[in-house]
């Protein structure tokens, strides 16, 4: 005689990888008896409704372990078949049956992410010849505008110009590179990514002291100072994970829907992109994001204030240019998320890969203001274009 035990709670069958099961287990058992390798498999059905895209149904059973008391889930002796709201499992043996629901990251439409990689392409080519010519007008204009702000701009510029040739080139060539160039390739584009985020950052702080810290900011040798910061944290960064963890950068796929993948030199281990990229990012989107609300209370509170009218459209490019500056539009990947996520991937792409660009048009075209627009009263306006 069979026995058949139905629980509505997995609490009781937790294992080391706290797997997550779906909320039905059963349990089926003859008394003393032990039936494996049974010539006709048992058939359970689960029904569980419609299932999201990136979740995959496995049937497992209870496995206890003769070690110690914990058990596991298995999917030995066990086949799944899956049909739109319900699973059916194919045993060949009677233990604790269950369904393990196995998550992944929801890949792109392929259409979607050729159409990313077209703008990328196109976006990130503008970029780097935007930025080779801001380095070449700086290095020719440098003894002209020795400024602080200028030469600032022209370390992110640099910065930008490393990260879009190397994400370039890391994709074109990508078929061609062996394994330890694709690391250094990895490497390469990882400190590149740092180094944008950490002048990003520097903008931000730059601003803070003309902005909030207007007096006795004098700063010995302030630029050295920050190119240490902005270059020397990367290389830091980098160069210990090459030490401790190489393997964690190497050949990246990202998967379609139509499993055809494209492949890139980056970063293989999530642990260390979450760590060095995400947190590291989170923390300088938070301050620069903190910075420009300032900003923006301090453009409102000049129009109220003063009587000199400005154009709306010169505060809206004056928001618009520091938030390019100040990488506000990366900030796009922490809501990529939902039914807005195609939109926003979009967003995201078209608008950094395009930054270096926004950057030298930014700084061109206030470059390009005459000094009278900038009147005594108005000290927010000009410490944003001495900003810039």
């Amino acid at each position: 005689r069979i026995v058949c035990i139905y629980y509505t709670t997995s609490t009781f069958f937790k294992d080391e990888n706290n797997s997550k099961i779906w909320e039905t287990v059963l349990g089926a058992a003859v008394k003393k008896t032990t039936l494996s390798n049974l010539k006709e498999p048992v058939q359970i059905t689960f029904e569980h409704g419609q299932l999201a895209a990136n979740v995959t149904p496995k049937c497992v059973f209870w496995d206890l372990k003769e070690t110690d008391d914990r058990g596991s889930w298995n999917d030995s002796g066990c086949n799944t078949t899956t049909d739109g709201s319900r699973t059916v499992c194919e045993c060949n043996h009677l233990t604790y049956f269950a369904l393990l629901m196995q998550v992944t990251k929801s890949p792109l439409e392929e259409n979607i992410l050729k159409s990313l990689m077209y703008i990328t392409y196109i976006g990130c080519g503008i970029s780097v010849c935007s930025t080779l010519t801001f380095i070449i007008l700086h290095f020719f204009t440098r003894r002209l505008l020795p400024d602080h702000s200028t030469k600032i701009h022209a370390q992110l510029a640099v910065a930008l110009f490393l990260l879009n040739m190397t994400f370039l080139l890391s994709l074109k060539f990508m078929a061609f590179l062996q394994d330890g160039l694709c690391i250094a390739f990895a490497a390469v584009l990882h400190f590149s990514l740092l180094s944008t985020f950490t002048w990003m950052g520097i903008e931000g702080f730059h601003l803070y002291m003309l902005l909030i810290r207007v007096y006795n900011t004098y700063v010995r040798h302030y630029i050295v100072k920050l190119g240490i910061v902005g270059w020397g944290l990367p290389t830091l960064v980098v160069t210990l994970i090459l030490i401790l963890k190489s393997n964690a950068y190497g050949s990246f796929e990202i998967e379609t829907t139509q499993h055809k993948n494209a492949s890139m030199c980056w970063i293989k281990d999530p642990v260390v992109h979450y760590a060095t990229n995400v947190i590291y990012f989170g923390f300088i989107f938070l301050c620069n994001t903190t910075l420009l609300l300032f900003v923006v209370g301090k453009i409102l509170k000049l129009k109220s204030t003063v009587p000199v009218q400005r154009k709306i459209w010169k505060d809206i490019s004056t928001v618009l240019g520091l938030s390019s500056m100040l990488g506000i539009t990366w900030g796009l990947a922490f809501f990529s998320f939902g039914p807005l996520l195609h939109t926003l991937l979009y967003l995201f792409t078209i608008l950094n890969s395009l930054q270096g660009f926004f950057l030298l048009l930014w700084v061109w075209a206030l470059r390009r203001q005459p000094k009278k627009e900038a009147s005594p009263d108005t000290n927010t306006t000009q410490t944003l274009q001495h900003a810039a």
